[in-house]
This record gives C-alpha cells, structure tokens and sequence, in this order.
C-alpha cells in the first residue's frame, strides 16, 4: 500500500518585559489533516499522530505531541480508550497540535492507524501507516507568527489488501512562470463507486515547481477498469492569459465533481500501470 504527503497553519501576538527577556512568540496550533478518501461509510478508523523535532524554546528535543497512548488497537472501543481519533473513512479527519515555536525547525509528523473496523474482515483492508511503519511527514516551523505555515495533509488510501493494482499518475503540465499547480483526483471503480480521493495534491511536494506531479493511488483490481478523473485547482504565478484545461467547479469537492480531465485505464492486481492525465495546455 502506498502514502502520500504535505506540509502545517499558523498566526499569533507577542509580548514584553523591561528587564526579563521576552517570552518566546508562538504561532497558532498546527492543523494536521486526513482527508477522506472513499465512500466506504461503513468503516471506521482510528488515528494515532506523534510529532517530534529538535529542541528549541519550549520543547525539549524529541516527542512534542501525542495523541494517544496506543499504536494499536484490536476494537474500536480499545482504540478510543487509548486515546486514539477515531472517524468513518468518509469523513474528514483534522488533529490540532501546538508543536512549533518561531523557530523555523523541522519537525517530523507520524501518522498510525491504530485499527480499521467495521465494513470488510479487517484482514481483507491494507493499513497503509501500520504500527511500527508510520506514514511520515516533514513539516517546517515559521519564522514568522504573523506569516501562517500550510497545513500538514495526509493523503491515504484503505483498500482490500489482495484485490488492488497501482496507478502511477502523471501530468505534464507546463506552464510557463508557474511557481506551483495543485489538483483533486478522483478515483473511480468499473462500478462507478469512488475507491481513492486526494483533495490536494501539489507540484511543491514532489519538487517540481513547473506543474508536473508523479503520483501513485491505489485502483480496485476487483473491478476494473478504474476510471481517474482530475482537476487543476490552482496554478501560482500562472500568465493571464493562461486557459485551465480541467477546471475545478465550484463549491463542494472532488467526490461530487464532474468534468474535469478523465482517463479510464485497466487495473492488474497487485501491478503498477502508467496512467497519464491527458493535459492540453495553451
């Protein structure tokens, strides 16, 4: 199974002493966010979130916020008595944190699903950040409490374990000046029922700044082909004259949109295929 990424919000006052040495300005909590990414309404799942860095003025070095005691839970209720969020699969998931000072450090997210149930036999759905192998992130600290840092986005998939393939997507969008592109992604199974949904998911993050994105999503083998549909939501710095070839519409998400740039490939269990978001660009 495989994960993605991205990187925290913030903004806050300061204060003063004559003779004392200033108190250390903070920014605002940090939104760490689960995006939801299928409709299975049906299944529920329990998150643990660590977030650890270097030491600065207020944290010592290592772990500066947990949010449940346990990694790993065989019941829901267990889950919750550890402390773990717990939420449907179809919904979104957002844990707030104070782990930064203005500092500019880099502090490393880890993400565990403590437990998947309801639904299929948990033993039929891949844990994509399983206890031990956490989905990671790095985020950085603003130096500046006036000046927010993005939030932290976890981009997963739940699917069954034995009955799925792998899309590599790329787009080689272009344009000229750009500084960065985000876009959704919708993943949709021969059944039409949606199997993957990544609300964000930007060029800065792969370090290619022009717009292209390389991508890999989890498709429903079982019922193939799969169909991905896929939206520019925004490009910086774009000319303005520059025309979207897959405009987002308004309101609402990527689980309900329609339009869009769309390609419909075959998904072979447990292989990777090339799918590439068929992008015109003037």
């Amino acid at each position: 199974m495989r994960k993605l990424l991205v990187g925290a919000a913030g903004l806050l006052v300061i204060g003063a002493c004559d003779d004392a040495s200033e108190p250390a300005a903070t920014p605002a909590p940090v939104h760490y966010l689960i995006p939801q990414n299928t409709d299975m309404h049906d299944v529920t799942v329990c998150y643990a979130l660590t977030v650890s860095g270097p030491a600065s003025a207020r944290f010592a070095a290592g772990v500066r916020y947990a949010s449940s005691t346990i990694t790993t839970a065989t019941t829901l209720a267990q889950a919750q008595a550890g402390g773990a969020r717990c939420a449907p699969l179809d919904t979104d998931v957002e844990l707030v944190a104070d782990t930064c000072d203005a500092d500019g450090a880099e502090l490393t997210a880890d993400l565990t699903v403590v437990g998947i149930f309801g639904g299929p036999p948990a033993a039929d759905i891949a844990n994509p950040c399983p206890a031990g192998e956490p989905c990671r992130l790095h985020h950085r600290c603003t130096t500046d409490v006036a000046t927010p840092t993005p939030d932290v986005t976890f981009e997963l998939t739940l699917m069954r374990e034995s009955r799925q393939g792998f899309f590599d997507i790329s787009s080689s969008l272009a344009v000229e000046g750009a500084t960065d592109a985000c876009y959704a992604l919708r993943l949709d199974n021969a059944d039409g029922a949606t199997v993957g949904l990544y609300g964000s998911v930007c060029a800065h993050d792969f370090g290619v700044p022009t717009g292209a994105i390389t991508f890999i999503a989890a498709c429903d083998a079982e019922r193939s082909p799969n169909t991905l549909h896929a939206w520019i939501t925004s490009v910086a710095n774009a000319p303005a004259d520059w025309v979207n070839p897959c405009p987002a519409p308004s309101g609402d998400s990527a689980a309900t949109w329609s339009g869009g740039c769309a390609i419909t490939a075959e998904c072979p269990e447990n292989m990777d295929v090339l799918v590439t978001v068929p992008i015109t660009s003037e």
